[in-house]
């Protein structure tokens, strides 16, 4: 159903008629239509950061370059679009406020999307695999482009299979420019050196 029209235009009764239930039925288990979006994006970005919290697991642990852990959530994340592109578009573009929630710490204990990045990149630090980068602009960064993607692809710039087969690639790019070694230095004004 959100695939063929706007969030927006999407009601509760809708809703209730296609998965065939009394509208009254839907609403003892959901308030509105917002939580209804968060209950079925609970499981993909939970899985999400189940993904981040064992990618980080392993780094700690010494299993695994933080970089190559960064690299392999962002894979993760491009596969979460690919489980289900209306509901990852929806919960990224439409109600942001939605993933938040879904990516708090809360009940888990989880770190939200754009921390575990930071973490990565923390990890990275610590290790001699990243220079001196604000952890902040590189997450800020890659959410930029996933959100930039969305955006494109929805316009119709560009089709679902070109998001899916070069964004992770992108974004994998970025991460080299902007932690490898050589990468640009936004404290100096350069490259950095060698780590």
């Amino acid at each position: 159903m959100l695939a063929e029209r706007p969030y927006g235009a999407v009601r509760v009764e809708d809703i209730a008629a296609e998965a065939e239930l009394a509208k009254g039925t839907l609403y003892q288990y959901f308030a509105d239509k917002d939580e209804i979006a968060a209950a079925l994006g609970a499981e993909l970005f939970g899985w999400l950061l189940a993904v981040a919290e064992a990618g980080l697991a392993q780094v700690r642990d010494g299993l695994l370059p933080a970089l190559a852990g960064l690299e392999a959530f962002l894979q993760s994340v491009w596969e979460g679009y690919a489980r289900d592109p209306v509901l990852f578009r929806l919960l990224v573009l439409d109600r942001p406020e939605l993933l938040a929630a879904l990516s708090a710490p809360a009940e888990r204990g989880g770190a939200r999307l754009l921390e575990a990045v930071e973490a990565f990149v923390h990890e990275a630090q610590k290790r001699g695999e990243a220079g001196p980068v604000d952890p902040q602009v590189v997450s800020h960064g890659l959410w930029a482009l996933v959100v930039g993607g969305l955006v494109i692809a929805g316009r119709g710039e560009v089709g679902e299979d070109d998001l899916r087969r070069h964004a992770w690639a992108c974004a994998a790019a970025f991460v080299k420019g902007i932690c490898g070694p050589g990468a640009y230095d936004p404290v100096a004004g350069g490259p950095q050196g060698s780590w």
